[in-house]
């Protein structure tokens, strides 16, 4: 029997193959379970072997990895091959060791369980009693856990004993968690996500982390970060999304191969310009919080793709973000921002730019230098008119929904790629009026997005 298996991400599939005589045998499912099967009969072996021939090449386009059989690379013993998948219950031998309140016989119950034999023994829910459901499989650079349940001392002693490089909890009830167990961070993590843990401090354990790539600590009750953050020097996606932080630690411009940083939902009034410094940063929502202004140092990060500054107390935009060449996606919305920098033009990738809720009473003409920009969102602000430079632009939709507008440039008739345009009609004079209702393209009165 010929094994592939596909790990990435979330996923965790199998997919086996055989010939017997006329036959094709063919079996999938999510690594851990029994899967499903199937029988197909051939007029001939030749003919069974020529259709799975095929099938092989198939699995190997879509990402599958042979595990065992004549065409895997360097075939690995039974032993570990057949340990290379955990299941999601416990060894009815094990039920009663894992239950003891010593978590020396604990820790070793599970040691023994995993140098078992896991799938070819009877197996029941003893563990699942305590945590609702878990899945464990093994990746190239180790294991790979994901618990979802209650906090107990078990599941603690599950994450210690088995040390894996990619963890993930969710856990509900009482106690919360707190404070991670320093023996859950051991050098070889890549990627921690801890949210909805309760979480309250970052251990300087953490700083032992040198090879982590993803950490998700949202949905916690974090107030502060210690400066040991700044020792994660493969950090790429940092989620700290709805905490309690006030401020960041100078310490987090040492990251400087982070590409995501999500801290929406904190109570933020200001972000450090050591921000400048995250050299590789592509995406950054600092959304929901209390900001009143963006730091200078946010121009130097060439890379970012997304900026997301929406629900903050901004007044104005600092000159430096046009330098921000990378910019595909901008939202400013539910700020107070009364104008935009003159030479807004610059971010020549700007494809969406999102200021709805805002005090703008003009657009510069520099706007018409988008080319690119394909969604412009300006209802609820104060405009009276939009400059005639965006007729050269392949806008697909232009929301103007509550500005005290009188009338539009004929010119936006222009418009090769525009289909939606949204504007309070009963506002506009009658020769705007008019012209409107002779385009072919769709003219609501009011915006969805704004209901």
């Amino acid at each position: 029997m010929r094994r592939f298996e596909f790990i990435e991400g979330t996923s965790a599939k199998f997919w086996q193959v055989e010939v017997s005589g006329v036959e094709l045998r063919v079996g999938w499912g999510r690594i851990g379970t029994a899967g499903q099967g199937q029988v197909k009969p051939f007029a001939t072996p030749q003919d069974a072997e020529a259709e799975q021939e095929k099938l092989v090449a198939k699995k190997l386009r879509e990402g599958y990895k042979e595990t065992s059989g004549s065409g895997a690379g360097e075939a690995p013993t039974p032993a570990a091959d057949e340990a290379s998948v955990f299941p999601g219950s416990v060894l009815r031998a094990f039920a009663p060791r894992l239950a003891s309140p010593d978590p020396s016989v604990r820790e070793k119950a599970l040691e023994d369980a995993l140098s078992l034999d896991a799938q070819r023994l009877d197996l029941v829910s003893a563990i699942e009693k305590q945590i609702a459901d878990w899945r464990m499989f093994r990746r190239p650079d180790g294991w790979a856990l994901t618990l979802d349940g209650f906090p107990s001392p078990l599941a603690s002693d599950l994450i210690g004993e088995v040390r894996p490089v990619d963890l993930r909890c969710r856990w509900s009830g009482e106690p919360r968690l707190k404070e991670v167990p320093e023996r859950w961070l051991h050098g070889d993590l890549v990627g921690l996500d801890l949210a909805e843990m309760g979480v309250t401090r970052i251990p300087s354990a953490f700083a032992r982390l040198k090879k982590l790539r993803r950490l998700r600590l949202s949905f916690n009750d974090l107030s502060k970060l210690s400066d040991d953050l700044g020792e994660l020097e493969e950090l790429e996606e940092l989620d700290l999304e709805s905490n309690r932080l006030t401020e960041l630690p100078a310490a987090i411009g040492r990251l400087r191969r982070l590409r995501v940083l999500k801290l929406s939902g904190n109570r933020l009034k200001a972000l450090p310009a050591c921000v400048g410094d995250l050299a590789a940063l592509e995406e950054l929502d600092v959304s929901s919080n209390a900001l009143g202004t963006l730091p200078e140092a946010i121009g130097q990060l060439q890379h970012l793709r997304a900026l997301d500054a929406s629900f903050n107390q901004l007044t104005e935009l600092p000159p430096s973000l046009v330098s921000c060449r990378s910019l595909t996606t901008l939202d400013l919305t539910s700020n107070r921002i009364a104008s935009l920098p003159a030479d807004l033009g610059q971010l020549q990738a700007l494809k969406e730019l999102r200021l709805a809720n805002n005090r703008l009473t003009e657009l510069p003409p520099d706007i018409g230098r988008l080319a690119h920009l394909t969604r412009l969102v300006l209802h609820r602000n104060r405009l009276t008119e939009i400059p005639g430079e965006m007729a050269a632009l392949p806008l697909r939709a232009i929301l103007l929904a509550k500005n005290p507008m009188k009338t539009l440039p004929k010119s936006v008739a222009t418009m090769p790629q525009l289909s939606t345009i949204i504007v309070k009609r009963s506002g506009l004079d009658r020769a705007t009026c008019d012209w409107l209702g002779d385009l072919s393209i769709e003219v609501d009165d009011e915006d969805p997005e704004d209901e």
